[in-house]
């Protein structure tokens, strides 16, 4: 039970990290473009 929860905790944690890297990346465009 404890080993499924740390595998969802972990898939979340990667997914949020990946929205967090594009949303840095697209901010970073938008500010250089203007």
């Amino acid at each position: 039970m404890q080993q499924s929860y740390d595998e969802k905790l972990q898939t979340l944690f990667v997914k949020t990290e990946k929205y967090l890297l594009i949303y840095a990346n697209l901010k970073i465009l938008l500010t250089f473009r203007v």
